[in-house]
């Protein structure tokens, strides 16, 4: 739960852009890491192609487990190491656009797998994306909900959602709060402020921190750019 639950908070606001398609032949390309020896690392990645489609992949895990035991000492167990990956496509649609012409809308297909040291477990992906940009005294910004549900042969429904509401502050920094929650066997749920800034010739650098509502609160850093 942990582990999923951290993969979905990494990649929500400027990394995933949400009903908004990519442009075609743009890369955008996201690394993040949980500050923590049993930290979540990710991978995030987006292509625009025609047709205001966009592909996806969401790669993750605890690359660092196994390890605990040098920091820890030697008669601790190594955890087991587990991950997730899933390839996607979003497609956007094509309603309110008369009645609602800021809203955004799109619908997500994936298909991947959990996995751990026991077993590999398919998923199949199914979302939904809502969003429209915003004005305010803090700057031009956004808002965007997400909601998902994954599914497999063997293991229980999968249901997420999350609100991010980003803001530019400036031409170089971004202020994003965003609240997700999700429930397997049990609701998880936790906050999430970022901040954004770019760096001229590299990318953007981000930083933050995922605040759980029923466990610890992590620093989170990360790496964004856009080709």
């Amino acid at each position: 739960m942990r582990a999923l639950l951290v993969s979905l908070l990494l990649i929500p606001g400027l990394v995933q852009a949400g009903a908004w398609p990519r442009a075609a032949g743009e890369i955008y390309l996201s690394l993040s890491q949980e500050v923590d020896l049993d930290g979540w690392t990710g991978i995030y990645a987006e292509y625009g192609a025609p047709r205001d489609l966009t592909f996806g992949i969401d790669i993750g895990g605890h690359v660092a487990r196994g390890g605990g035991a040098l920091f820890i000492g030697d008669d601790e167990e190594e955890d087991a190491t587990d991950g997730r990956a899933i390839a996607f496509l979003r497609v956007p649609l094509r309603v309110g656009t008369t009645r609602l012409p800021q809203w955004k809308f799109a619908a997500e297909v994936g298909l991947g797998a959990d996995w751990d040291d026991d077993d590999t477990d398919g998923r199949l992906r199914l979302g939904l994306s809502v969003g429209r940009p915003l004005t305010t005294p803090l700057g031009h910004g956004w808002t965007n909900l997400d909601a998902k549900v994954e599914v497999s042969d063997t293991e229980t429904a999968r249901f997420g959602a999350g609100i991010v509401t980003g803001f530019r502050v400036t031409t170089r920094q971004t202020v994003e709060l965003g609240l997700f929650a999700e429930r397997e066997d049990t609701t998880s749920a936790a906050f999430l402020p970022t901040y954004q800034i770019g760096v001229p010739r590299l990318g953007d650098l981000r930083f933050g921190a995922t605040i759980r509502f029923d466990g610890p609160t992590d620093l989170r850093i990360g790496f964004a750019r856009t080709f």
